[in-house]
């Protein structure tokens, strides 16, 4: 019998235990495969040029060098010289492109991404503040977590849907693929300020006659001017999705052609890529 005062063991339940063991299963399946590119990238730096590009994958079956480490020490291949042509070449460019016609071209492609997601942002922000809409906190999430997805994960459908409307190279694509990833900052941004101004300002107005409509018009949106002109001139509102992205939205013809380190390494030809150098250089990063 028990003696009195002690305490019972917790029961461990047998569906529970294989539950947390599956979970963990997966987990280390998910690890394993987000940092197997990382680990090849790194082992790979430790191979000679045969072994780099041999057609047959070699794990351990190698015999590791540091010769692609010590010629970046050594400056056999040039490397420092390369990259500070490179960094050179890119402020440049980039100083030219501000002084010249690429700071209008940002400012206004930013203003119109700006106007757009703030304004659909308000009209959604509330909705979600006035009305019952089934399974809200979903809906919010699901809106929140877009700006958790990495944007790669969408060049592919994105290059593809701009390919078919022939909206690369053009301000319309630009501006719809910005706003599109900023509205989820701005539906949540906006829902925190009108959930701060009562209802019974829009009770009252209705009450002497005003449409839903005239009183969001008339009594919301004024009152959220501040919180929309915070909206729209945030770091976070204002950001890019990634240069990847922006680079398929955008005519290849238009970006000049630069020799930088990696065409170097490869001779200048896409198909002949030293790998052994450039995972050298993406392990020293």
């Amino acid at each position: 019998a028990p003696r009195l005062g002690a305490r019972a063991k917790p029961r461990v339940s047998v569906g529970g235990a294989a539950v947390r063991g599956l979970a963990a299963a997966f987990l280390g399946v998910a690890i394993i495969f987000f940092l197997f590119p990382l680990l090849w990238i790194f082992e790979t730096s430790f191979k000679n040029l045969r072994d780099a590009t041999s057609s047959s994958p070699t794990f351990f079956n190698f015999t590791p060098t540091l010769d692609n480490y010590r010629h970046v020490f050594s400056g056999t291949d040039d490397f420092p010289h390369n990259f500070f042509n490179s960094f050179v070449i890119d402020v440049s460019s980039t100083l030219i492109a501000l002084v010249l016609r690429g700071l209008w071209l940002s400012l206004k492609i930013a203003f119109f991404t700006a106007t757009g997601s703030v304004v659909l942002g308000t009209l959604a922000a509330y909705a979600f503040s006035r009305f019952r809409v089934p399974g809200k906190a979903d809906l919010l999430f699901f809106i929140l977590s877009t700006r958790m997805l990495p944007p790669v994960a969408v060049l592919i459908p994105i290059f593809i849907m701009y390919s078919k409307l022939n909206l690369i190279d053009t301000y319309y694509g630009m501006i719809l693929l910005y706003t599109t990833f900023n509205l989820p900052f701005s539906v949540w941004m906006m829902k925190g300020f009108i959930d701060e101004i009562p209802k019974e300002y829009e009770d009252a107005a209705m009450v002497d006659g005003y449409t839903r409509f005239q009183a969001f018009y008339k009594i919301i949106v004024p009152q959220s001017l501040p919180a929309a002109a915070a909206t729209a001139t945030s770091p976070a509102g204002l950001s890019v999705p990634s240069e990847a992205v922006e680079w398929v939205c955008r005519s290849i013809r238009s970006r000049c052609c630069r020799r930088s380190v990696a065409r170097n390494w490869s001779g200048g030809y896409p198909r002949c890529w030293a790998w052994a150098p450039l995972t050298r250089s993406s392990s020293l990063s």
